[in-house]
């Protein structure tokens, strides 16, 4: 398939200049299969910013000692930098597809990737701390409430879920590279979206829920050779 090739894509039948353009479902596959290997080389290009976690994982690993966790500290903070920025990218990307935009993929991917760097990259790092805080709840108020068997501590944890799914926000970096918008006006104004639209948000995360439910499974309870066929897949895979 020539990844990264100027032009591997078979020329087809094409579409009429007029044809009225399909909605939701059926828009999302028409892109889709235009749109297949390209979005192969996108994912591998947004699976570099996960490398630092890879890296931090094996140093774990590797060095059981104290050099070990400080080296992997200081990738998962490279991470928590850099995930911002390729996040941004990665949406520029997939909105000039949207929009039937001419592409250059990795030259493109990149000027993004620097072009929106700063705020970006403050999006990122608090999206990191948001996910540790969101994590730790569910390790720390089923403990509280085994320990003390108080009942307060369940509104303590649906209030701490119920901020997650509203701050698991889809519109910030949409926004971010559409517009020219402050960061406190980005924020502000994908928050009051996110709230709108609470409905798409929901069911949108619980998509996202069962495809790493799968992966989670998978790796659960099938046979490891076979297993590790989806792990292989994940850089390809998730856009």
């Amino acid at each position: 398939m020539g990844l990264f090739g100027s032009n591997y894509e078979r020329a087809g039948s094409g579409i009429a200049k007029n044809a009225p353009k399909k909605k939701g479902f059926f828009r999302f596959f028409e892109i889709f299969g235009r749109k297949f290997w390209k979005l192969f080389e996108l994912n591998l290009l947004y699976f570099l910013s996960f490398l630092p976690v890879i890296g931090a994982a094996a140093l774990v690993l590797a060095l059981d000692s104290q050099l070990g966790i400080i080296l992997a500290a200081a990738c998962l903070m490279l991470f928590a930098v850099i995930i911002g920025p390729a996040t941004a990218a990665h949406t520029k990307i997939l909105k000039n597809f949207v929009m039937e935009k001419p592409t250059f993929l990795v030259h493109d991917f990149f000027k993004a990737f620097r072009s929106e760097f700063k705020y970006s990259c403050i999006i990122g790092v608090l999206d990191c701390l948001l996910a540790c805080c969101i994590s730790a709840a569910f390790y720390v108020y089923p403990k509280l409430i085994e320990q003390s068997g108080s009942k307060v501590y369940y509104i303590f944890f649906a209030i701490t879920l119920s901020i997650g799914v509203i701050a698991l926000n889809f519109y910030i970096f949409p926004m971010l590279v559409s517009t020219n918008l402050s960061l406190k006006n980005v924020l502000k104004n994908s928050l009051a979206l996110s709230v709108v639209a609470l409905k798409t948000n929901i069911i949108t995360t619980l998509i996202l829920a069962a495809v790493i439910a799968v992966y989670v499974l998978v790796f659960m309870f099938v046979n490891i050779k076979y297993s590790m066929i989806l792990l292989f897949l994940l850089p390809f895979m998730p856009a």
